[in-house]
């Protein structure tokens, strides 16, 4: 949903039952404003996305202010309190928008995928891909395919966590320009979007060769079997799941939130052993000084390897926003239907022209 929609939404919200429309005094409403946020709640909507409506409203607000209409009556003061009304409002929601994004990582974590499980994905997918393609370089059924798909998926984000547009993005271009230019200076693999081997860049290799007998319309690497860009890609992560005598339909975020999650973990445990380790005891300490004034100090050796760990798992902000816009936008029809009788200014109609060119939000 837009943000000049979510602004047209509350001009309706706030002219419901009102008569001149035309002087914007009917924004001057402080009850009305502090009611809206439970009313897009009750209409199903996640606190997550309720929050942006109080802030695209200040933005309008600002430009209203900035451009007033010739019709406009509010004054200075009045749109200050309408400004403190809605920063009172997102005050109000910060508390709910805690609780909600720790209850959504809650959720999260409890789907953790163990390092064991990930592990026999990964032993797994070793073994079938492999039998897999040499199938298909004989018949390239579409059931191959998908599993093929499936495994592969699995394989890649069981290791690194990625989202599946960088599988669904990645470009036949992209995998020939990786084997002409090695990145590695150990000469064990090619560098793509993601690490493979050797042996696991030519799973790619012989998949483009299946490839070509499917007359696909696009350069992407993983296509329908139409020749379109592949979709629904955690239906062939799951069924591949299930194959592998896995429990559970992990989703790619649960999987990338369990490699987050362990590659975290591992990190810290590394910075403790790695503090501990440069601490001396008290021993130690005094051996120390004792070989000091003797004049035999010797040298220290030590590595320190850190490994990075993949993004935070508590990013659901926009994957929330996404999930609940179709429930926006039936709010929205509903409350348009709703106020047929409710006739905004002429100038709203020129505000929107300019509000329109905004770009959509989550």
């Amino acid at each position: 949903m837009s943000k000049a929609r979510r602004v047209r939404l509350f001009l309706l919200h706030l002219s419901v039952g009102k008569s001149d429309l035309a002087s914007w005094l009917f924004l001057d409403d402080i009850p009305r404003i502090m009611k809206y946020a439970a009313h897009l709640m009750s209409k199903g909507i996640k606190v997550t996305t309720v929050n942006f409506y109080p802030r695209n409203f200040l933005h309008f607000l600002e430009y209203l202010q900035d451009n007033p209409p010739s019709g406009c009556r509010l004054m200075k003061a009045q749109i200050n309190g309408i400004v403190r009304a809605l920063d009172k409002a997102l005050e109000n929601l910060s508390g709910l928008i805690v609780t909600h994004q720790l209850q959504v990582k809650a959720n999260k974590m409890a789907r953790i995928v163990s390092r064991e499980r990930l592990r026999w994905c990964q032993e797994r997918a070793r073994l079938v891909i492999p039998e897999l393609l040499t199938k298909m370089e004989t018949d390239a059924e579409y059931t191959l395919r998908d599993d093929f798909y499936g495994y592969f998926f699995a394989f890649v984000v069981s290791i690194y966590g990625h989202r599946p547009g960088v599988l669904a993005n990645m470009t036949v271009s992209e995998v020939e320009a990786a084997k002409k230019d090695r990145l590695l200076p150990t000469d064990s693999g090619y560098a793509i979007t993601i690490f493979l081997t050797f042996e696991e860049f030519s799973w790619l290799e012989r998949w483009l060769e299946v490839r070509k007998n499917l007359d696909p319309k696009n350069q992407r690497v993983f296509v329908t079997k139409g020749g379109g860009p592949v979709k629904n890609m955690v239906r062939h992560l799951q069924m591949a799941w299930a194959q592998m005598g896995l429990p559970g339909r992990p989703t790619f975020t649960d999987l990338r939130t369990s490699v987050s999650a362990h590659a975290k973990e591992l990190r810290e445990q590394f910075e403790e052993v790695t503090a501990s380790s440069l601490l001396p005891s008290s021993s130690s300490s005094s051996s120390s000084h004792a070989t000091t004034e003797e004049g035999h100090r010797a040298p220290r050796q030590g590595s320190r390897k850190a490994e990075d760990a993949s993004e935070d798992s508590g990013d659901s902000a926009a994957e929330e926003e996404e999930a609940t816009e179709m429930e926006e936008e039936r709010m929205g029809n509903e409350e348009e239907e709703d106020q047929e009788s409710v006739h905004a200014p002429e100038e709203e109609a020129q505000e929107d022209g300019g509000l329109d060119q905004s770009s959509a939000t989550g």
